[in-house]
């Protein structure tokens, strides 16, 4: 009787990156240092406030493209142990179904007939109809976006101080006003306050504080915006779930 290893394996490969990857952004996001450069912008009469950041490491694609392969593959597995427990014991075509839309995961169902009607119920059950938020459209948004093209990642700011301008000459006159960057994607060289003084030339120092988490960046339907580590733990844990309550229906 299949005893549902190879989908568990599956499952702990993907934790096993999930939490290479969580230590990575965790000490990156700690570690990597952010400085700001004010350049003269003659349309507006003010001084820009550039914020400079070093690159996100590349290779987190490839790490996140790993967590999404083995889950996804532990739900191809689990339908695949579900056909061999008959009554056509066959898996060499089966795979786990995810349709946004019921008359499109129809068009799917013989990737399910070997399966008895009740172990298809249970896999119908779980999909994301009208649901684009649900975990598991977001992995079939993922891996699709995986198999083909590099997956682009960038920062999102969590905390924004606001920036603080300072002078060394009293008499200076100094107007301070900072970029609405709260919940927004930033990157390098994004313009983050701004600042006039009289007289323009004046000594100007400023300062501010800014926490950022990683998020996936536009271009990628469903997913974009998203928290990084959030949306990969959210994913792992409804699977885990899922998979729990299968063998304990039809695996016990």
């Amino acid at each position: 009787m299949p005893n549902l290893v190879g989908v568990k394996l599956k499952l702990g490969r993907a934790n096993h990156h999930l939490q290479e990857l969580n230590t990575e952004i965790t000490r990156f996001l700690k570690e990597s240092s952010h400085t700001a450069v004010a350049d003269f912008n003659p349309a507006l009469g003010h001084y820009d406030v550039h914020i400079h950041l070093i690159p996100i490491p590349d290779n987190w694609s490839l790490v996140i493209g790993d967590v999404v392969h083995n889950i996804r593959a532990a739900l191809d597995h689990l339908v695949c142990d579900l056909a061999l427990l008959g009554p056509t014991p066959d898996c060499s075509e089966t795979e786990f179904p995810i349709f946004l839309s019921r008359k499109l995961y129809v068009s799917s169902r013989d990737r399910l007939k070997p399966l008895r009607q009740d172990r298809r119920a249970f896999i119908e059950g779980q999909n994301p109809y009208d649901r684009p938020d649900d975990p598991l459209w977001l992995l079939h948004r993922m891996d699709s976006t995986d198999k083909h093209r590099h997956i682009l990642l960038i920062r999102g700011v969590t905390y924004f101080t606001g920036i603080q301008g300072y002078v060394a000459d009293p008499s200076t006159m100094l107007a301070v006003d900072s970029a609405d960057l709260q919940g927004q994607p930033i990157e390098d060289g994004t313009v983050i306050g701004w600042f006039r003084a009289v007289p323009p030339d004046a000594e100007v120092n400023v300062s501010f504080q800014i926490a950022f988490t990683i998020l996936f960046r536009t271009g990628t339907p469903d997913i974009e915006g998203r928290d990084v580590l959030r949306t990969l733990s959210d994913v792992y844990q409804h699977v885990s779930t899922l998979v729990s309550e299968c063998e304990k229906r039809f695996f016990s």
